[in-house]
């Protein structure tokens, strides 16, 4: 009878054992999920953020050159007193009136990867191949051994470029010089594309690392708004200078 009960104790805790580990493992399966639907929701952040200004941009027939247009669109998606709203106009001040907002990083590694995609930038022959590059080069750092905190940055910023990218594909009406007038749209990756692409380089990495952010530290709930700011000013930057 004692024995029966032990063999019963026992059964009763591998099961118990079992159970447990099923769940961690479950848990873990769970957060890397969620880590990866990270990042592509602050992609379509970043991309619904870009669209709306750029619709509030046409609307009133302007480009990224007029930066009072640009802030006036940010102010329609994001409500004015918003923390948000604060974030994106902070880093798109900083951008517009900066240089370079390029952040070098501590690592040689990862300073090594952010060259070689702007070596492929300058090597590429369109805004399409070089997308599918950042496609690659995303799925290449997330399986690396780079440590967690400098792969989240570079990953954020590969998407982050994916994205805008995209969006300059897509708008290249609302790209203007200085004049106000539209730019070739013709061969535009050849001709003035890869310099406002390489701008939007340096904003995106700056805005993402603290360069672009001012006082504004961009936490989980502003790094769209943030890389956002930094970029727009890059894009009206790229607007006046390529």
């Amino acid at each position: 009878m004692k024995n029966n009960d032990f063999k019963i104790k026992l059964i009763v805790g591998l099961m118990f054992i079992i159970g447990i580990t099923s769940f961690v493992s479950c848990e873990k399966d769970n957060s890397e999920i969620t880590t990866g639907n990270d990042y592509s929701e602050l992609s379509l952040s970043v991309k619904s953020v870009l669209e709306s200004i750029g619709q509030s941009l046409r609307e009133q027939n302007s480009t990224f050159d007029n930066r009072i247009n640009v802030k006036r669109g940010a102010k329609q998606f994001f409500s004015e007193e918003s923390k948000a709203y604060d974030a994106f106009l902070n880093a798109y001040d900083e951008s517009v009136n900066s240089s370079n907002l390029k952040t070098t990083f501590n690592n040689e590694i990862v300073n090594s990867i952010i060259s070689d995609i702007e070596g492929e930038l300058i090597n590429s022959n369109s805004p399409s191949e070089f997308i599918d590059y950042l496609e690659e080069k995303f799925d290449e750092v997330s399986v690396s051994d780079i440590d967690p905190e400098n792969k989240d940055v570079l990953l954020k910023y590969i998407i982050s470029y994916k994205t805008f990218l995209e969006f300059i594909n897509n708008n290249v009406d609302l790209i203007a010089n200085q004049s106000g007038q539209l730019k070739s749209t013709h061969n535009w990756w050849d001709s003035w594309g890869r310099c406002a692409a390489g701008i939007v380089d340096g904003a995106g990495l700056g805005a993402l690392t603290g360069g672009a952010a001012a006082s504004v530290i961009p936490v989980l709930d502003t790094t769209a708004e943030v890389t956002v700011g930094g970029v727009s000013g890059g894009l009206s930057g790229a607007a006046a200078a390529c």
